[in-house]
């Protein structure tokens, strides 16, 4: 029941957000147009289906806790792309963290919903995340977001564009971008297993205490 709430929340939501923000930025884009533009004259390459479970569950993943609660409808994909500028080659997937950009999406309904840019043999400097937060700013702009004027949310933030459509968190040699309405489908599918847990803690606490 809680699976199937959660798959008619998330296909409304993110309807209405890529009805109204497809053109504005990259999350919202179709897989076609993404690979069109990353994989054109071997800018980046596509990881094999067979090497994404040791990439997207790999103990340094940051989202990695959350996956059991995107859709199963969803496509997970990741890239590689050189730091250098130079041509991607299958070989350079031998190793399995190889320098340069490895691009996690998940796309939902042919849409990316989710964008993770994981930064190997270097750390992300600042120059690059203004570089990734350019490109995804669309006809909007970048702000940061205290503690204080957060809303809930399972994923987490620090940074979400003006217009509200994306936020974006830097954790580690991660940069994420997302849709609000990805991370509230993934917090409600939360909240309801939580309040389950906590429901069934209350019956058994008499049974706990039973002989004190």
């Amino acid at each position: 029941m809680a699976r199937r709430k959660f798959l008619k929340l998330l296909t409304y939501l993110l309807f209405l957000s890529l009805c109204l923000g497809e053109a504005q930025a990259r999350i919202g884009e179709s897989r076609s147009t993404l690979e069109g533009r990353l994989l054109k004259d071997r800018q980046a390459i596509k990881v094999s289906s067979r090497k994404l479970p040791g990439l997207i569950e790999h103990k340094s993943v940051p989202y990695r806790r959350f996956l059991e609660y995107f859709p199963e409808s969803a496509e997970h994909m990741v890239y590689y792309k050189p730091a250098e500028g130079e041509q991607a080659s299958t070989d350079d997937l031998d190793v399995t963290f190889p320098d340069g950009w490895m691009l996690h999406v998940v796309y939902y309904k042919g849409r990316s919903v989710f964008e993770a840019y994981r930064r190997n043999g270097a750390g992300i400097n600042r120059y690059e995340e203004s570089g990734l937060l350019l490109r995804t700013k669309g006809e909007s702009f970048w702000k940061n977001v205290d503690g204080k004027d957060r809303e809930e949310t399972a994923m987490g933030y620090t940074m979400e564009r003006d217009d509200g459509e994306i936020r974006a968190n830097r954790q580690g040699n991660f940069m994420i971008f997302y849709m609000p309405e990805f991370d509230l489908a993934i917090k409600t599918q939360l909240d309801e297993e939580n309040a389950e847990a906590d429901e069934l803690a209350q019956e058994k606490a008499p049974d706990s205490l039973a002989g004190f």
